[in-house]
């Protein structure tokens, strides 16, 4: 139900994207509940990484508004997040990386949980925001890094990868066709100029592709692919998956 209502989600956020993401986060809070209540748990803890698309209308919200008994745990490690925190007492906020759920969870208190959904990639408001780097929509800084107080830079990482490195994060993670050619444009550009805003890097990789897909950005999967490696995005689903 969930999956399905993220492709009408998709579909419809050409016309309205606030009106899409809404009715995604209705339909996968409802799928979400009503999964645990069918499995009969009356256990008190849900957790969940805090969605940043609405304050008062996000899937935390949705959420809390079935949940009719319990607390949910909400992690967020962007540092904006604490700006969007509900006033509600049945949420307690972690803004720390849901690797890190064991620990946090132990710390809380809390010893099992009987449910977890995770809103996995990039928040509306962080691709808002050029300063952040996520896209190339608009002009700033190349950083990409969900939290930004810590670890490298996309802008970092590409003036030092080796060109195989960079070609096989394009092509594993964001799943591009033109991986090698785009690499080797990237390796190319750096050795005139460092590479420190989105505009160059996507200008690149615009240049580097040798055809484009309708509808599609020449830019989109490069971007994707750095973002997934800056921030080790699958490895920590996977670190967060076998805590559970």
């Amino acid at each position: 139900q969930a999956i399905q209502a993220g492709d009408v989600a998709y579909n419809a956020m050409k016309k309205d994207r606030l009106q899409a993401m809404r009715g995604f986060n209705e339909a996968a809070s409802n799928t979400f509940i009503e999964f645990k209540r069918t499995m009969g748990t009356d256990k008190q803890y849900y957790c969940a990484n805090l969605d940043k698309e609405f304050s008062s209308e996000d899937l935390s919200a949705e959420i809390l508004k079935r949940l009719k008994k319990g607390k949910l745990v909400a992690f967020d490690q962007d540092l904006d997040s604490k700006e969007n925190i509900l006033d509600d007492a049945r949420l307690l906020f972690v803004r720390q990386n849901f690797k890190f759920l064991k620990n946090n969870l132990r710390y809380l208190g809390i010893e099992k949980i009987n449910g977890l959904i995770a809103d996995l990639g990039v928040s509306s408001h962080q691709f808002d925001l050029a300063e952040r780097g996520f896209s190339f929509r608009g002009d700033g800084p190349l950083d990409m890094r969900m939290d930004n107080s810590r670890g490298q830079s996309a802008a970092e990482w590409l003036m030092r990868a080796k060109e195989n490195e960079i070609g096989k994060v394009l092509k594993e993670y964001g799943e591009e066709r033109f991986a090698w050619k785009i690499a080797g444009a990237i390796v190319e550009a750096r050795d005139e100029s460092p590479i420190e805003t989105t505009g160059q890097l996507a200008e690149i990789i615009r240049a580097a592709s040798p055809t484009r897909e309708k509808r599609i950005d020449a830019a989109t999967r490069s971007f994707q692919g750095i973002r997934i490696y800056i921030n080790r995005e699958l490895d920590d689903l996977k670190d967060c998956l076998d805590q559970v």
